[in-house]
């Protein structure tokens, strides 16, 4: 049947429909534990077309394992030298992990031999995700999102043809027989077959089949039989259906009976069906044991050659002994006469086409030889208005989906705009934040003076506080993360003058806490994570009025068990071990109309420039999903519950560097190039390092920069990663170090790409600060490369 590779295993080797290339399955390809429910089956198409289907939650460590599977199938298949494509079917994933999606990328777009990635199956927000990633060109190799297999197959066989003619092998030709007589063209229906590896009889079907075409249909399956030289030996049936439209009731009868006498003439081990829709694969399956032959239903073509394979591999007789065939017929005619088999086949007619009103199952005879059958049509019906049922639901569910989906890209667009806003604003701020503490330095100050140059300072803290908002909104915003204890966070921030400061407007509101003691952590950044607890209890607090005489807020932490039932609903949450923050209040709660905007930005039903800015649940919201967490929202006339979950990480807290004293920080005339594309930025740089005892030079470009380090050296560079136009920051480093390999570098920016700076960074820079500066952030973090 399938031929054997002995060498390599047990290898299946059949053709693929619609590229008619061969498809090579191995039985250790199929259902591969992964991790978790994650399983795959894998298979190649050619020699270089790899497809694969996922099922179940994708994980970070099942991710990685799934990895390590396809490049050891690619190094075993694959000719050295040659290029592959990846074919992957994502209908059978229930979720992944924001990590998950991380490592893959980073993995693949560092595999030099494939050479594009065809998707299709993905739910709509998975769908919007890898098509931002297209269209911003974060991966190096073409990627497609298609409809369906066929289609995800001939865009593949197009990328490999496009190929030098260098990196395509010796096409080896399919294991198929075909025959330009073994088709037939009849009114409304046509039928295609062909034989593969000289025992699979295989059959294309497309149309509406009436009883006047069997005799024809049947006529050309006995010609094939003969000239193929099937007749007299093992085969098995596969009939593709994907293209049959509603069969007449007369012509689906005719059918069963004319296979049940071919079956006699012709005994074949399995007649497998792929195509059906789910209601015609369900008829098939409860009516099996009314026909003298096994009938199996598979989903596609791939699955119906998995299936005949896996009974040739497990050494199966592949005819049926004369005690089967008997025990078939018996099956067939015992207490069962013809007129109640076409009683049963005329009940299954019009099931299929809805039109069984006339049909009463309850007054079916117990004694009634097909009784039970009856009793499963009952429950197929069941299943129909189940079925029903589920697509209305499906229907109200997509809507969901897509409404997301459109906040989503909503969030995206106003996150691109933010960043550009934020960092034009912390170039300005600058200025306004740095020379007030230079001028404080000054002891000849007048105390009116020095309350006026206090009151800037504070103005321009609470600018930045703002453009902090901006820069959490924003989703190319630079920023470090860390194993965090998300209790301490939010210890630190109740204990802290802002709380203090915010919760004295509301004399009547009490707030109580309840910190869980789990030692569970997770990866984050704090700074980010103080501001989600800080918007949130600040939000519970203004959904009271300022005079209200009682008021309630709660606040806790704890560590929860999501399971992949509940993380469905919850905006494609990942399932798993999660560190749980929850605020409560027993305010008014959120209007039903103002459920589904309440996290747009600058969306606020408080008075605009007193107690909220539009900003506060839009940062929680983009916080929250850059950190790989979810947020699970509660809200009636009893009040209002944010629950937020983050997943937990397995590392441990990192060493904290408390602040030093400036004393400390002072330099002994190292020299410092600042290269920053802004004369302003320049001059606060300058005059912060000078003020710290270095020597201080500055440039406008990366291009100058370059220039000077060819003539001279300097101990520390400055560096800016944005400027215009020209070399950005990264560059420069780039080519600094062809020319000073080694050479020590802080990176200084108001806003930045993650990749820029991990680039940069992994370049061998220093640490990052994010403009604007002050002097003790800027004196640590040169001291710190100085003397790293």
């Amino acid at each position: 049947m399938f031929q054997g590779d002995s060498s390599n295993g047990n290898m299946i080797s059949a053709s693929c429909p619609y590229s008619r290339l061969p498809v090579q399955i191995r039985p250790e390809w199929t259902d591969i534990l992964l991790g978790g429910d994650h399983q795959m089956t894998m298979w190649w198409i050619g020699e270089q077309i790899l497809s694969t289907q996922p099922t179940g939650f994708v994980r970070e460590a099942s991710t990685q394992e799934t990895l390590i599977r396809i490049e050891e199938a690619v190094r075993v298949s694959v000719a050295a030298g040659l290029p592959f494509v990846w074919v992957a079917d994502y209908s059978g994933m229930s979720g992944i992990t924001m990590g998950a999606r991380k490592l893959f990328a980073s993995e693949i777009s560092r595999w030099p031999r494939l050479r594009g990635l065809i998707l299709f199956g993905l739910s709509p927000f998975y769908s919007a995700a890898v098509r931002l990633a297209i269209w911003l060109k974060l991966v190096p190799f073409p990627v497609h999102i298609v409809g369906s297999y066929q289609d995800a197959i001939k865009v593949a066989v197009s990328i490999l043809e496009s190929l030098p003619s260098g990196e395509r092998p010796v096409p080896i030709p399919p294991v198929i027989l075909t025959d330009d007589r073994w088709k037939l063209e009849l009114d409304g229906y046509s039928i295609r077959f062909e034989v593969i590896d000289g025992s699979i009889l295989h059959s294309l079907q497309q149309g509406r089949v009436r009883e006047e075409h069997l005799d024809p249909i049947f006529e050309l399956r006995d010609e094939v039989m003969l000239t193929s030289g099937l007749k007299g030996k093992p085969f098995s049936i596969l009939a593709g259906m994907d293209n049959v439209e509603q069969s007449s009731h007369a012509g689906r009868l005719g059918y069963v009976r004319r296979m049940a006498r071919w079956y006699r003439e012709n005994p074949f081990d399995v007649e497998v069906f792929y195509g059906l829709n789910s209601l015609m694969g369900t008829v098939i399956k409860v009516t099996a044991g009314l026909v003298p032959f096994k009938v199996h239903v598979s989903k596609t073509y791939e699955e119906g050659l998995q299936y005949i394979s896996g009974s040739v591999l497990a050494g199966r007789d592949r005819a049926l002994s004369s005690g089967s065939q008997q025990q078939a017929k018996s099956r067939r005619q015992d207490g069962v006469p013809q007129e109640k088999i076409n009683e049963l086949l005329k009940v299954l007619g019009a099931i299929s086409w809805d039109t069984d009103d006339e049909l009463n199952l309850e007054a079916i005879d117990p004694s009634d030889p097909l009784a039970l059958v009856y009793e499963a049509i009952s429950l197929v019906k069941t299943e129909i208005d189940d079925l029903l049922a589920r697509q209305e639901s499906d229907a109200v569910e997509c809507r969901r989906l897509q409404d997301r989906l459109v906040r989503s890209e909503k969030m995206e667009v106003v996150g691109l705009l933010a960043g550009g806003v934020a960092h034009d604003l912390n170039n300005i701020l600058s200025g306004i934040v740095s020379y007030p503490e230079l001028l404080l330095m000054d002891e000849n100050l007048s105390p009116e003076t020095r309350r006026r140059v206090h009151s800037i300072k504070k103005s321009g803290d609470q600018a930045a506080a703002v453009v902090k908002d901006l820069m959490a909104v924003s989703r190319g915003a630079a920023t470090r993360t860390e194993p965090v204890s998300l209790g301490a966070v939010v210890l630190e921030y109740l204990g802290s003058p802002d709380y203090s400061a915010m919760s004295s407007k509301y004399p009547g509101v009490t707030l109580d806490s309840r910190i869980g003691e789990a030692p569970a952590l997770v990866t984050g950044s704090p700074v980010h994570l103080r501001k989600v607890v800080a918007n949130l209890v600040a939000n519970a607090f203004e959904s009271f009025e300022e005079d209200s005489k009682e008021g309630r807020v709660f606040v806790e932490t704890f560590l929860s068990h999501v399971d992949g039932e509940q993380s469905c609903g919850s905006d494609g949450a990942p399932g798993g071990d999660s560190v749980v923050l929850r605020v409560v209040d027993n305010g008014p709660g959120i209007a039903a109309e103002h459920w589904e905007r309440i996290f747009e930005p600058f969306f606020t039903k408080k008075i605009m420039g007193r107690s909220g800015t539009g900003l506060g649940l839009t940062v929680v919201w983009n916080i929250v999903q850059n950190h790989g967490g979810f947020i699970d929202l509660a809200s009636g006339e009893e009040g209002t519950s944010f629950d937020i979950y983050f997943p937990v990480t397995t590392e441990s807290l990192p060493e904290r560097n408390e602040g030093v004293p400036l004393e400390q920080l002072r330099g002994t005339g190292q020299r410092i190039l600042v290269v920053d594309d802004v004369a302003a930025q320049r001059e606060i740089a300058s005059a912060l390092l000078v003020r710290l005892g270095y020597q201080v030079e500055s440039v406008s470009s990366g291009e100058v920069a370059i220039e000077r380090l060819e003539r001279e050296t300097f101990d520390l560079l400055l560096l800016d990663m944005l400027m215009e136009p020209g070399l950005n920051g990264r560059e420069t480093y780039e080519k600094i170090l062809e020319i000073r390999p080694g050479q020590k570098v802080v990176i200084a920016s108001g806003f930045s790409q993650d990749e820029e700076v991990r680039k940069a960074q992994a370049l061998g820079a220093g640490a990052f600060i994010a403009k604007p500066y002050s002097l003790q952030e800027i004196g640590m973090a040169v001291q710190d490369v100085l003397e790293g």
